[in-house]
């Protein structure tokens, strides 16, 4: 386990409620910011350590869980805008030799 993801279950177990990040009107706790890692983690960890994936999302909570969750699972991952046209996102996939390319809620898009 990464020390960051040691302090998030950290946090998320002594301020479990309080708030984490803000996503626009959003509040995101320490707790659901962990749980959503962890979610991303178990897809993560099935591309086997040093995989790599690409994440199509905007800055916020799902990009936030996204990083926090490659670094669980011992996986390269590189954000990109979500609006990336998809010939882009071709060449990304090609040059990188990325495994995947997510999107929101963590959906695959390739």
């Amino acid at each position: 386990m990464s020390a960051v993801v040691g302090a998030l279950e950290r946090h998320a177990r002594e301020r479990g409620a309080e708030i984490a990040l803000r996503e626009g009107a959003r509040a995101v706790s320490w707790r659901e910011l962990l749980r959503a890692t962890r979610a991303v983690a178990t897809r993560f960890a099935a591309l086997g350590a040093g995989a790599r994936a690409i994440a199509a999302l905007p800055n916020g909570a799902a990009l936030a869980s996204a990083q926090l969750a490659a670094l669980e699972s011992g996986i390269e991952l590189l954000g990109v805008p979500p609006r990336t046209p998809a010939g882009v996102l071709s060449e990304l996939i090609a040059q990188l030799g990325a495994a995947r390319v997510y999107g929101a809620a963590g959906s695959e898009l390739s």
